[in-house]
């Protein structure tokens, strides 16, 4: 592709425009004045000196996703670009990610998982697994990571559904779906977890074949992560709302039964939050008697509130849903599928791992209550049923021997439940070694007006609270106060204002105006908001307004 035609691919849709239009006819992007986040790669950057990036798609709390082109291929695809914002910043004047001070190995272990996952898929496309966004391409490059995705025209299946009536019976809709769980099991059994499956993340081309997308690191499917979480409402699991939930292929058999449950019935889930303090969720043959019993009863089982009463693969969900001689096709084997067992789902190594999962659940829950059990005979039931003083005069040796184990248990040190870390630093406590011998802390940082950065303000469980065995406890660390002070940036370089901004933890964007007699570098000409002014740091943008030359004036000066 020559460098005029190159200038002439619209950054909105990657479509190529006649002569010197001004506005996409495609898609409507105009030239010109262009406004994009400071965070995110600005458009008609270059990678690999092959793909060029377009307009930011959408963005979560993981990373970016960007319209691109292939300039070797001549094509349109998506690039995705790894960039958590919790963790990282980007350099201004190269483009480079930088973690956060503090963030690196956090950073970095969750780049690897990025990275880990997109070649997995990678693998998973190239050997034939149909339904999932093929991976083309992968990159290290500028401090982060880039996957680059086939293009799919297509749309969400949430709009799908709108322009088909909102609902679709079981017959129309299971030769759709089949393929895709198909695709999704082997996913589980190269030994990932998607978690986000929605009637969003799921795309229906032309032909009617779904496509799944938007595969994540696990720790943006949890909630209390440390990455701004994306959970699905109706969809996620009730397992994810919690950072202590034990997540596996059974969560995505949840998400993808509630995508079913969305299609035959034309109604949202209820939330996976709100149904684990009170379960309201329907059957769908009662919202829709048409769907066939079967099929209602075997959602009811996938969407069940209880991990260990759920069905736990794709596999079995297949085999559930094709069970009846009226659902049953030629596309999946049934009988196979119902004795199958999902070694690699849950990434099990001994033989323990190997139980089924209800029965795993099971051990683990009845060892730590047989423990409590012995303890309260021993310490309650044992001595009530045999008391150290008899009908008979005992001796004074008798009566002195008898109560020495009485004092002995008196000065053994007892179990209080859960200290009061509120109002300590939270460094302090992570590295106090009697508390981390007893007990896991997860950190979860959060703006605080009344309490100052670093300290502990609230925890969970309470103060009190009974535990055994050692657990898990979340500690909520202020960061200080959200408020600040928009700082006098008019007339810096836009390095010098993205510097100062991302010190403050004050999110903004750039606008750029065009001005014949705009300056190199460019300076801040104006600000959305006035210096002095109050800023939420990490919630309000502050827009940065720069002069820029227009591009037709630098491509003359190339040319003379």
């Amino acid at each position: 592709m020559t460098n005029n035609e190159k200038r002439r691919l619209c950054m909105g849709c990657m479509s190529l425009l006649d002569g010197e239009a001004e506005k996409c006819p495609h898609c409507g992007y105009m030239r010109g004045s262009q406004t994009f986040s400071r965070e995110y790669l600005p458009p008609r950057t270059e990678l690999a000196e092959r793909y060029l990036v377009g307009n930011l798609v959408m963005q979560n709390g993981e990373g970016a996703l960007y319209i691109g082109y292939d300039l070797e291929e001549e094509r349109k695809l998506l690039i995705g670009e790894y960039f958590p914002r919790t963790l990282c910043s980007r350099n201004e004047s190269d483009g480079r990610v930088l973690p956060r001070y503090g963030r690196e190995a956090q950073y970095k272990a969750l780049m690897y998982d990025y990275l880990e996952i997109a070649q997995l898929l990678q693998k998973l496309t190239e050997s034939g697994s149909s339904g999932l966004v093929p991976v083309l391409d992968l990159l290290e490059a500028g401090g982060t990571v880039y996957v680059v995705y086939r293009y799919i025209q297509a749309v969400p299946l949430s709009t799908y559904l709108l322009e088909n009536g909102g609902e679709l019976s079981w017959s129309q809709a299971k030769p759709m779906l089949m393929p895709l769980l198909k695709s999704l099991s082997a996913v589980h059994k190269a030994g990932a977890v998607h978690g986000g499956i929605s009637p969003d993340t799921i795309l229906v081309d032309a032909k009617g074949q779904l496509w799944l997308r938007g595969f994540s690191v696990p720790a943006l499917r949890t909630a209390e992560s440390e990455l701004n979480c994306e959970l699905f409402e109706g969809y996620a699991a009730p397992e994810q709302y919690a950072a202590s939930g034990w997540q596996g292929t059974w969560t995505d058999v949840y998400g993808i039964a509630a995508v079913i449950y969305r299609i035959l019935t034309g109604t949202m889930p209820v939330s996976g939050d709100l149904r684990r303090e009170k379960d309201t969720l329907y059957p769908a043959n009662l919202l829709n008697s048409s769907v066939p019993p079967a099929i209602s009863e075997a959602l009811d089982t996938a969407m069940t509130v209880s991990v260990e009463k759920r069905i736990q693969s794709v596999d079995q969900l297949i085999a559930r849903l094709l069970e009846t001689a009226a659902s049953n096709t030629t596309i999946f084997d049934s009988k196979k599928a119902g004795t199958h067992t999902e070694s690699g789902s849950s990434g099990s190594r001994n033989p323990f791992s190997k139980l089924p999962f209800p029965f795993r659940v099971m051990i683990l829950t009845m060892i730590p209550l047989l423990a409590v059990m012995l303890l309260l005979y021993f310490l309650v039931v044992e001595p009530t049923l045999n008391p150290s003083s008899s009908s008979e005069p005992a001796s004074l040796s008798e009566s002195s021997s008898a109560s020495e184990p009485s004092s002995e248990q008196d000065s053994t040190p007892q179990d209080v439940g859960v200290p009061d870390f509120t109002g300590q630093f939270a460094d302090r406590v992570i590295n106090n070694g009697e508390y981390t011998q007893k007990y896991e802390f997860i950190l979860k940082e959060e703006y605080n007006d009344e309490t100052p950065s670093g300290v502990v303000y609230d925890q969970s469980p309470k103060k009190g609270t009974p535990m055994l065995n050692k657990g898990s406890i979340i500690l909520y660390v202020s960061k200080g106060s959200q408020k600040t002070k928009m700082p006098y940036l008019i007339g810096s370089t836009l390095e010098l204002a993205a510097r100062t901004l991302d010190s403050m933890n004050i999110y903004y964007d750039v606008v750029i105006e065009e001005d014949e007699n705009a300056v190199d570098p460019p300076l801040i000409n104006r600000t959305s908001l006035e210096p002095g002014s109050e800023v939420l740091k990490e919630q309000d943008v502050v827009y940065l307004y720069i002069a820029q030359k227009p591009e037709h004036s630098s491509e003359e000066d190339e040319e003379n």
